[in-house]
């Protein structure tokens, strides 16, 4: 798939401009050298990174700040970017197109005749319906049984949904006689926010190549649950005293997303007003929502202010805070001062206290670890004086407040990842004393899922064998084949979910590995452990073992009937089994005189060295002895 892209930028001035996106990488700050430039205080000199890799867009955030889909970015680590994708630095914001991004409507499944009864293989899906979110994926098993004694090819197709959902959305698969395989079908929708949710009906196709093209058709349903995303940014970053400021909220999800909307001010010197404390923002809906800051009681004299506050909103799993800025020039200037000093001077002498009491003060403010996995609390110690109460705030939203006489705080992790401010205040009346410390926290590897799709194989049996994974927070993954397996697919460059299908015939006990590194370089390994089982033939008859594959063999043994007899495997025609007996001898069999529950013969191993016979010498051996019971 071709893989053009088209920025769209809206930058902190309300212009808009697209940017195609031509070369291997660029780069995005505030000082000369980058390839886009923005002249924005807020943003790093080295923001971010877009490049392509193989045809991908990736996003590297290069310092804090830059938020995806509204989430923190990871820093100095590659995000695969999909269409619809929102970047925001700032004030700045850019909207990602991919120029071919498949439609997000479902086309109506192929309608194919059905297969007759009589055409030698059956198929079948192990679901008709799968259910399956955008951003995630899911997985439909296909089986197909070849009923002939011959081996068969098949080719499958999958129709119905958009081809970016799918993988494979083609396919071909080899299935050895009186056998069946399994095939694993991917469905994996787009990035797109206005992805409706619903029904989208699929048709799987099963067309044999090597007997008249003959056609099976399997009906099912991929039911796109709602997922709900948001997008947040201010008109501005600082406003004066009074000026009414924008709210910008864009819901990226493709279900309705109520919020609750509010303010938080650290200092308690300002009044916030929002039009409205909540909203619900159907699927793609933009909504400017107004809102006025001003202080309570402005200052009498000394410099311009400007007073930091922050705007929360809330949907049902998470809260976001966007900082802003008040200015407040003092009440008193210039030739005021002066007979502001004296009205201080009458009041000093008349013994009027003009000081409030004694300011809070943090004396010292730890936070261990710096460095944390998510889900591991970390912890906050303090001492300080004079403080009527504490506030905890996570990059400036408030987490929790706490009595005067507290020392020491929990900070919970789970609902975050990337780097973060946490500061604490130490209040007492209308005055504060702040520290802040950095955080940051990153996701562990947790492996979901890590199976196998048998625990047991048979020894020197030809076999394929299905590895799954689920892993979050993987960005290297790795899984090891065993020794003498061949790999029939590409389990593809997401860690997040794979399957590996191997095909070989073990002949010892062996392990498949999964080693997942976090982005801190932690390393995590699983293993499977897949047993060895010997396979069994079934004599038709008291059978003759030879000393090699042949008749003209010396005579070794016989395999009485029914009892069953382990088997290594087979000569190179097709014609001789190596078998064992419960004694432990060994010896070669006919294949007529046995059956082999459980597996094809074609799938037992060739033993290369098998012994050949001498030339003929013109004796010939006796007429074989068809049965050794007593009588």
């Amino acid at each position: 798939m071709t893989r053009a892209c088209r920025l769209d930028f809206t930058y902190p001035d309300g212009s808009r401009r697209s940017h195609v996106v031509s070369g291997d990488s660029i780069t995005l700050g505030s000082v000369a050298g980058n390839t886009i430039l923005i002249a924005d205080g807020e943003l790093a000199p080295r923001q971010l990174r877009l490049e392509q890799r193989a045809g991908q867009l990736y996003l590297t955030s290069l310092a804090p700040g830059t938020l995806l889909d509204g989430l923190p970015a990871p820093v100095n680590a590659a995000t695969p970017l999909q269409n619809g994708a929102r970047i925001q630095a700032g004030a700045l914001e850019i909207l990602v197109r991919m120029q071919d991004e498949s439609a997000t409507v479902a086309s109506p499944a192929v309608s194919e005749a059905t297969l007759p009864m009589e055409t030698g293989f059956r198929a079948a899906l192990d679901r008709s319906l799968i259910p399956v979110f955008p951003f995630s994926s899911a997985w439909l098993e296909l089986k197909i049984s070849n009923l002939e004694a011959v081996p068969a090819r098949f080719a499958i197709e999958v129709a119905g949904l958009p081809p970016a959902w799918l993988s494979p959305g083609q396919a071909e698969l080899n299935v050895a006689a009186e056998d069946s395989a399994t095939l694993g079908i991917q469905i994996a929708p787009g990035r797109e926010p206005m992805l409706p949710a619903g029904e989208y009906p699929m048709a799987v196709s099963i067309i044999r190549l090597d007997k008249g093209q003959t056609r099976l058709r399997l009906e099912a349903v991929a039911r796109l649950g709602g997922i709900a995303g948001l997008s947040l940014r201010l008109d501005k970053a600082i406003f004066r005293r009074g000026e009414r400021f924008s709210l910008e909220a864009r819901n990226l999800g493709n279900r309705e997303l109520p919020l609750s909307l509010g303010a938080h001010d650290r200092t308690g010197l300002l009044e916030i007003q929002l039009e409205t404390d909540r909203a619900t923002l159907a699927p793609g809906e933009l909504r400017r929502i107004q809102g006025r800051a001003r202080p309570r009681n402005r200052h009498l004299f000394g410099a311009p202010l400007t007073v930091p506050f922050a705007i929360l909103a809330r949907t049902r799993r998470q809260q976001f805070a966007l900082p802003a800025k008040v200015a407040v020039k003092p009440r008193i200037t210039g030739g005021r001062l002066l007979a502001t000093a004296l009205v201080f001077s009458v009041l000093t002498l008349l013994g009027l206290p003009l000081l409030p009491g004694a300011e809070p003060s943090i004396q010292s403010f730890t936070l261990e670890p710096a460095v944390v996995a998510r889900g591991t609390p970390a912890r906050l110690t303090w001492a300080a004086r004079h403080a009527e109460r504490f506030v905890i705030e996570l990059d400036r939203a408030p987490v929790a407040e706490l009595p005067g006489d507290a020392a020491d705080f929990r900070l919970p992790t789970d609902n975050f990842t990337g780097p973060a401010e946490v500061a604490l205040l130490a209040i007492g009346g209308e005055r504060q004393a702040l520290e802040t410390r950095p955080l940051t926290v990153y996701q562990p590897v947790i492996v979901h899922r890590f199976e196998a799709d048998k625990a047991v194989m048979l020894r020197n049996v030809v076999a394929e064998l299905a590895v799954r994974w689920e892993v979050e927070g993987a960005i290297a993954l790795s899984v090891a084949s065993p020794p003498g397996f061949e790999t029939l697919n590409e389990p593809g460059a997401a860690p997040a979910l794979g399957l590996l299908q191997l095909r070989g015939a073990p002949g010892e006990t062996f392990e498949v590995a999964l080693i997942a590194e976090d982005e801190r370089g932690n390393k995590t390994e699983r293993v499977l452990r897949v047993a060895m089982r010997e396979p069994e033939c079934l004599p038709r008859i008291d059978a003759l073992l030879y000393a090699g594959p042949d008749r003209r063999f010396r005579l070794l043994n016989a395999a009485a009937q029914t009892v069953p007899a382990l088997v290594h495997g087979r000569a190179g025609d097709g014609k001789w089994l190596l078998l064992e007996l419960a004694s432990g001898t060994k010896g070669w069999g006919a294949v007529s005189d046995f059956d082999c529950p459980g597996f094809a013969i074609e799938a037992l191993r060739v033993i290369a060295d098998a012994p050949q016979p001498q030339p003929e010498t013109g004796f010939r051996p006796p007429a074989p002895i068809r049965s050794f019971r007593p009588r």
